[in-house]
């Protein structure tokens, strides 16, 4: 499941490792940052489905390094 939050201005997937359900978020201001400067709203999703790869291979590292929100969700946001 993978979604544009228009209100959190991010893309969410759920994922399950080993039985526990995690949400993985990235901003959109990390997509924008990262990969479109012009990023506009209705682009965020497609500019995420792009970099899929690159992107779940963040959330893999911080997930094996236990780097999760308070929330328990992993997040690949800009500094």
């Amino acid at each position: 499941m993978r979604y544009h939050d228009g209100s959190g201005h991010q893309v969410s997937l759920k994922i399950d490792v080993h039985g526990r359900q995690i949400i993985c978020r990235v901003s959109e201001e990390y997509l924008s940052d990262t990969y479109a400067p012009d990023l506009s709203g209705v682009e965020v999703l497609d500019i995420a489905k792009e970099h899929f790869d690159e992107i779940t291979d963040l959330w893999g590292h911080k997930i094996t390094n236990g780097q999760f929100e308070k929330d328990g969700s992993v997040l690949i946001r800009s500094i």
